[in-house]
């Protein structure tokens, strides 16, 4: 099984998918470029409204965090992959009890907020699907109660099932 840290830890690389490093990035030159600039030209205020400050810091806070994980980043689709097994930056395929597929891919907790179908590998879910074997039937310790759900699939793919933003093409992948 191969073992894929799940909590950051100083100096340990994090898996992130293409996207991830994309979005995160975006994000970091936002507030590099235009947020923490804006706020430090206001709080130089002697006037100012003294809340600044506490944007300012997290701010500031926020970007040094998202350099240090960009910085200690890998791509996850460089992974070792086992077809038989869920492993991190997967899209899942799951029948619930009910019998309804449901499609996730399984993302370090870091990029979930990036939306789509991500689950995070620290949920109770991501966490009950990572290293288990397709055709497995799997429970689910959730805080809305106890499921099951039997593992259909689980597909690497060169990027990530939903790499695909929405300024892009399917071309450029």
């Amino acid at each position: 099984m191969t073992t894929v840290p799940v909590r950051d830890h100083v100096g340990t690389t994090v898996p992130l998918t293409r996207r991830a490093r994309r979005g995160l990035a975006a994000r970091a030159g936002r507030l590099r470029d235009r947020v923490v600039p804006e706020l430090a030209a206001l709080i130089e205020d002697p006037h100012h409204d003294t809340r600044l400050d506490d944007d300012y810091y997290r701010a500031t806070r926020q970007l040094a965090e998202l350099s240090a994980l960009l910085d200690r980043c890998e791509p996850v689709e460089a992974l070792p992959d086992d077809p038989r097994r869920v492993d991190l930056g997967e899209a899942v395929t799951v029948r619930l009890e009910d019998g309804t597929l449901e499609r996730y891919l399984i993302v370090h907790p870091a990029e979930v907020t990036l939306g789509g179908l991500r689950v995070s590998a620290a949920s109770p879910l991501g966490g009950a699907l990572l290293g288990r074997s397709v055709g497995e039937a799997v429970e689910i310790s959730a805080p809305g109660g106890r499921y099951r759900c039997v593992i259909i699939s689980a597909e690497r793919q060169p990027y990530a099932a939903d790499d695909v933003g929405p300024d892009e093409s399917a071309g450029e992948r």
